[in-house]
């Protein structure tokens, strides 16, 4: 077995390349620091928030509703007294989770009611449509029929932390409060917030 000797050009060459990083380390080291406050952004927080909570919910309980015939909507028989109930529930922009039953004060018992559930989550942009309005998918039930994926057109009239005013259009399946053909009704329902 035979050593070989490194050569010493080979040990100069580490040499200088370990004394130019050395250098230049020492140099940037010992140089003056720049003033980066010019260049940055502050983030901060209010005192006592916790930016990693979840988006807080607001629940929002019907308080009233005030119902009729949508234009062009001729056939249309309202009962004499209507009472709603529900709810729904929004959080960070999205309404998650509605539930809305109106009860017809005089009607024979399987048409008593009407409800409806929302089964998909639904984002608050006014851009879904040209004139503003949202589409809200659940089902719909009535004389003890439910009708799964039933579309409800609705537009949001005010949203703030103490009430809402929502108009809703919906076209419900012949025999829901109509005679004849399927007219939209039209509802604005006034909600508390609680």
């Amino acid at each position: 077995m035979s050593l070989t000797k490194p050569h010493r050009a080979g040990r100069r060459t580490q040499a200088i390349v370990l004394a130019g990083v050395a250098i230049s380390t020492g140099l940037v080291g010992c140089s003056q620091a720049t003033d980066l406050t010019a260049h940055s952004s502050s983030l901060s927080a209010a005192q006592g928030s916790d930016i990693l909570a979840p988006p807080s919910e607001r629940v929002y309980e019907v308080t009233d509703i005030d119902v009729s015939a949508a234009d062009g909507a001729t056939s249309l028989t309202l009962p004499d007294t209507i009472t709603p109930t529900g709810y729904f529930v929004v959080g960070d922009g999205v309404i998650t989770d509605a539930w809305f039953e109106t009860s017809f004060g005089s009607s024979p018992d399987d048409q008593s009611a009407a409800s409806f559930r929302l089964t998909e989550p639904t984002v608050l942009r006014r851009l879904q449509s040209d004139d503003g309005s949202l589409t809200a998918v659940g089902t719909l039930t009535y004389g003890g029929v439910d009708r799964p994926d039933t579309p409800v057109q609705f537009s949001i009239v005010s949203l703030d932390d103490t009430s809402a005013e929502v108009d809703v259009l919906v076209s419900p399946p012949a025999s829901v409060l109509t005679s004849g053909d399927e007219p939209a009704i039209a509802a604005r329902i006034t909600f508390d917030a609680q």
